[in-house]
Parts: structure tokens; sequence; C-alpha cells
């Protein structure tokens, strides 16, 4: 279909003013992704999305035949893509495969920012978890990449800026719990790596200062534990002692290449 420019900006102007208008009289919200916004049911954002069809209405535009009409336009104007969470859910309301909530896919993000995502919750909440199986077949298969993603974007948000991915690869190991995942790390082998000349309590008070009052971690014997998925580690005294021991295998022969 040919595209009348002029058509296009001219309906565009009205629906994005009229969104700025509905939202200066609260009754729709226009906020960030990442500021609460993902806590929504998706309920509650059709609800106000079709505050917007019906005004919309009133000044003779039809929104569905314009996303319908304009949609290649759309997906190329940043007034629409990316540009804020009501929009973001209006392109997701129409085509859920190329409207990406949030602007960006998760799987597409830093390790950094897929980490800040995680600890929010997204999983915990519809809107966030629609976001997450925008880029996973499964919420299992969001955590298993979590799990592998997370140390990375932890240290991320540290000044201990040189951890790689092999000293995390030669300082963890990763265990699989139902549907969750534990990441085991090791403390000393860590601040070992990490040559910065800072001392172990004050390597501690950085993670736990990033990683905050949460019940999805815990440091104990020198090892942090992080739970993926669930909230607590199911293992025995046994099993973890078991777990230390791999741990201390599995760095030295990673540091030794046997």
């Amino acid at each position: 279909m040919k595209v009348d420019k002029f058509d296009y900006k001219k309906y565009k102007n009205i629906i994005l003013d009229t969104i700025r208008d509905l939202d200066d009289q609260e009754k729709i919200q226009i906020k960030s992704f990442t500021s609460k916004y993902y806590q929504l049911d998706f309920g509650d954002v059709k609800k106000q999305i079709k505050i917007l069809i019906r005004d919309l209405q009133h000044q003779g535009v039809d929104l569905s035949k314009f996303m319908k009409d304009y949609k290649d336009q759309i997906y190329k104007d940043f007034d629409f893509v990316a540009h804020d969470a009501f929009l973001d859910s209006l392109l997701y309301w129409f085509d859920k495969e190329e409207g990406i909530l949030s602007g960006l896919k998760l799987s597409d993000s830093y390790d950094e920012e897929f980490f800040i995502k995680y600890c929010y919750g997204y999983y915990n909440y519809d809107m966030g978890k629609r976001f997450i199986l925008q880029s996973y077949n499964s919420l299992e298969e969001y955590y298993e990449e979590t799990a592998n993603r997370f140390l990375s974007g932890l240290f991320k948000r540290t000044f201990f800026d040189n951890v790689t991915p092999n000293i995390i690869e030669r300082c963890s190991i990763i265990r699989k719990y139902g549907n969750g995942y534990t990441i085991y790390a090791h403390l000393n082998a860590l601040l070992l790596e990490i040559k910065s000349g800072v001392s172990y309590d004050n390597f501690i008070k950085e993670i736990k200062d990033i990683l905050g009052r949460s019940n999805a971690y815990r440091i104990f014997d020198g090892i942090l534990e992080i739970y993926i998925g669930y909230k607590k580690n199911p293992i025995t005294i046994e099993e973890f002692k078991e777990i230390q021991n791999d741990l201390d295998v599995n760095y030295q022969a990673n540091l030794y290449n046997l």
C-alpha cells in the first residue's frame, strides 16, 4: 500500500496529542517501563488503551485502522517505537510479535541491565512476564539465562569491573533445582583473581550493598549463594560441603587448564 505521508502525519499528531491530553487529565498513565509499569496487569493497561480509542473515535480517528494501514511507517517512527511505556503497550496490544515492550528485547540487553531487571522482579508480574516471554519461550528458560548472566551483571555494578567471563567460570558453578537455579561463587577465589587490594570485608560489603536486603541470596562460609527462580536453598549441609569441594576443584582445574 502506498503511504499518504500527509495523512499519516495528521493522524499521528492527533493520536499523540490526545495521549498527552489524557495523561494530563490522569485518565491514562505514561511511565517508564522500568519504574513500576512492569508491575501492572495487562488488563489495566487495556482499560487505558480503550479510553484512548473512545476519545479518538469522538475525533473521527479509527486507531485500529491507523495501526493497520500505517504499520510499516509506525515501526520506523521513533515517536512511536521505544518512546514510552504506554506507546510500547499500545504497539504490543496490536501486534505482540513486533510491539516490543520496553522498546528493546530483554535478550538484547547488556548484562548490567539484564541483572537490574531481574532484581526488579519482572518475573513476578503480568506485564513483566509478558516482556520476558517476548525473548524466551518460558520462565524456566529465562531463569537459565539469568543464572548464566547474573554474576557478570552484578560485578558490572561494582568497582570491580575487571571481572571477566573467564574469572566467573573459574570461580563459580551453577546447579539446577526444580524450575530454578542456584549460583555458587567462591568469594576468596574471586577476590584473589580481582587483585584489587580491597579487603575481604569490604569486598563482601560492596556485594551486599548491591544485592540489598533480599532473601534471594546468602553468604555462608566464604560462598555466595544466589537463588534464581525461587527463594530458599533446598540443599543439606552435606551437599553444601560437596559444592564447596566442587568449587575448589573447579577453580584449580580452570586456573591450571587441567
